[in-house]
């Protein structure tokens, strides 16, 4: 007789896709990858994390649920470096209840717009505008 065979199989990875995500209510194309996410920086209980996607934008990154997976990893007041897609933010972990992770954007939020020059302003070598002393664009004539 031959000894039993122990098969040990590893346990597949849970992500968002197909049916499965739909079922669950989120986007599919909204997919939280922990392999993404990774320790900058640990102290006194603090940790700094950083992480990247190139397929979720900053939107579907901040919406409801996206780190939920990452709960055994984050705390709460933790902060994350978010490259995504289409920019880049600094995160704090908000809150943490044990199942549910939420994260807001602390820092780059919304693009400072450059200030409207008119057409008739003077502008130097650089295309930029001559301003008076008080900030305002130099006119012709």
């Amino acid at each position: 007789m031959s000894p039993p065979v122990l098969t040990i199989a590893a346990a597949p990875v849970r992500r968002r896709t197909g049916c499965a995500a739909l079922r669950e209510g989120t986007d599919p194309a909204m997919a939280f990858v922990p392999n993404n996410l990774a320790v900058l920086s640990y102290a006194a209980g603090f940790t700094l994390w950083t992480y990247a996607t190139v397929e979720d934008s900053v939107g579907a990154v901040l919406g409801a649920g996206y780190f939920d997976d990452a709960r055994t990893y984050v705390r709460a007041d933790d902060l994350i470096l978010l490259n995504a897609a289409d920019g880049a933010r600094i995160l704090r972990v908000v809150a943490h209840d044990g199942a549910r992770v939420s994260v807001a954007s602390i820092a780059g939020d919304v693009p400072i717009a450059p200030p409207e020059v008119p057409g008739e302003a003077i502008l130097d070598e650089a295309g930029n505008p001559i301003l008076d002393e008080a900030g305002a664009p130099i006119l012709q004539g």
